[in-house]
């Protein structure tokens, strides 16, 4: 297994933020302006063939891995870190998939399956705001998130709080398009 830390997915990296919002949003669409996460950042960054070479290391793929094991390494890029004293986050990045578990049981994945099995409620996710490296644990575990907020304020909150901190790894005027689409994915049924 290839090991990574915390440190390795600051919000400073910016070829893994952007190749982890185009594999992990990839069902993120917005209806009413006919767009999707990979439609804003394909639009706003249009060369990325070094962003997807990256990527493509980063998770071990190869010519042959979904003929010869259906997209899933043996040994996959993983992430092990701590969400408190009680619980441990890791997610393998396989060429195919995203598999998210915390404390060994497996919570969810984004490839194409996507399932989450063990949603993680809003709130949870927001307090990992206050933790060590919080902003990246709160856009690492968003996609294992519903929001099930029956407040129209509510929900407006937590747009609002997507798009301040996208604002960290993306330009400022594709945040809330961004936002939106993220939050379309994070409501529906």
């Amino acid at each position: 297994m290839k090991r990574i830390s915390m440190n390795d997915v600051g919000l400073d990296n910016k070829r893994f933020w952007t190749c982890f919002f185009l594999a992990e949003w990839q069902n993120a669409y917005n209806e009413q302006k006919d767009c999707s996460v990979a439609d804003v950042i394909e639009a706003n960054y249009p060369d990325l063939s070094d962003y997807y070479e990256w990527w493509h290391n980063f998770t071990g793929y190869r010519e042959d891995i979904f003929e010869t094991s259906d997209g899933y390494l043996e040994e996959p890029t993983t992430l092990i870190a701590a969400l408190d004293e009680e619980q441990t986050l890791k997610i393998e990045f396989h060429p195919g998939d995203t598999v998210y578990f915390i404390n060994e049981t497996e919570i969810g994945c984004t490839g194409p399956h996507n399932a989450i099995w063990c949603p993680l409620s809003y709130d949870a996710i927001e307090k990992l705001l206050n933790v060590s490296h919080g902003e990246a644990l709160y856009f690492l575990l968003l996609p294992m998130t519903k929001l099930d907020f029956q407040i129209q304020s509510d929900i407006e909150a937590a747009r609002t709080k997507i798009e301040s901190l996208l604002r960290k790894i993306f330009a400022t005027e594709i945040c809330g398009n961004l936002a939106d689409c993220m939050m379309c994915a994070l409501t529906e049924e």
